[in-house]
């Protein structure tokens, strides 16, 4: 049960399936001392993931936001006239 388990949560982390990690995580068996060590370490795997990825998604809100400021601006901007 336990290296079901194990293995489903090894894919979900290479394949960052986040609802299958998170549902994982929900059922997780008992486990004995040896296998609580190594599902931990593996936890702390996925939190790292989460981690760069919330971070590359901050980032990438930050661009968002700020060529959403650019475009704002850019159409507050008079334009010239190429009519003579």
């Amino acid at each position: 049960m336990y290296q079901q388990w194990l293995d489903a949560l090894q894919v979900a982390i290479i394949e960052e399936h986040h609802d299958s990690i998170h549902s994982l995580l929900e059922e997780m068996p008992k486990l004995s001392q040896e296998e609580a060590i190594e599902a931990n370490n593996l936890i702390k795997e996925t939190i790292l993931l989460f981690q760069e990825q919330k971070l590359s998604l901050k980032e990438t809100m930050q661009k968002i936001k700020k060529n959403s400021a650019f475009l704002t601006q850019e159409k507050k901007r008079p334009r010239l006239s190429t009519n003579a």
